[in-house]
């Protein structure tokens, strides 16, 4: 995938809340920590700061949940919706 993440717990959310651009009442999912240049996360729109709350439909409460998805198979294709600030978007 070509990204670097860590899970949204209560001590992630409460650091990542002194950023403007952080949910405020995001408790859960995978926040993004860097995306690898030319990686398949990139070229899906995956940006650094974006918080994966969904894979295939599938809510993500943490990283187990994103390497479960995402399994062995190479070059699968997978839909994955992200919190960017106030909205979700699909990429």
């Amino acid at each position: 995938l070509g990204l670097r993440m860590v899970t949204v717990d209560p001590h992630v959310a409460k650091m990542e809340k002194r950023r403007l651009d952080f949910p405020q009442d995001q408790t859960d999912g995978v926040l993004v920590l860097q995306v690898a240049p030319g990686s398949p996360a990139e070229r899906g729109g995956v940006k650094t700061g974006d918080i994966i709350v969904k894979m295939n439909g599938k809510q993500v409460k943490d990283s187990s949940d994103v390497v479960r998805v995402l399994g062995f198979e190479v070059g699968k294709k997978i839909e994955v919706e992200v919190r960017r600030g106030p909205t979700n978007r699909t990429t």
